[in-house]
């Protein structure tokens, strides 16, 4: 681990972030809303089992650590209401004209930048 904040991890390399927020929260050592953020991710987590690796050059690796204590049936299409908050936010922010995949991937000139991995 490079550094942590009160809100965000970053390791430049890490085999997975999602298994970190899952190591981290079991062992009871984040807060929740947390960010683990990495440049190199070497045994990430894709959806259907798939391996998703980056590489210092073209990827971010970025999971979200939350607790909640409320019913799962509650925060239903939670990751699909934050993709259309980032969304949001960047085309006010920086112009840029992004697009979503359902349930959550995000695009851009067809390309994915961010998906869900739970």
């Amino acid at each position: 681990m490079l550094s942590k904040s009160k809100n965000i991890i970053y390791y430049e390399t890490i085999d997975s972030t999602q298994l970190e927020a899952w190591r981290l929260g079991s062992a009871g050592k984040i807060e929740s809303g947390t960010m683990i953020v990495a440049d190199i991710q070497t045994a990430g987590i894709g959806t259907h089992g798939r391996t998703w690796i980056t590489d210092e050059n073209d990827n971010i690796a970025i999971s979200m650590y939350f607790r909640t204590e409320c019913e799962i049936e509650k925060i239903k299409n939670i990751t699909t209401k934050i993709a259309e908050k980032i969304v949001s936010i960047l085309k006010v922010q920086i112009g840029v004209e992004l697009n979503i995949k359902k349930p959550n991937d995000i695009y851009w000139n067809g390309k994915k930048l961010g998906r869900n991995i739970s």
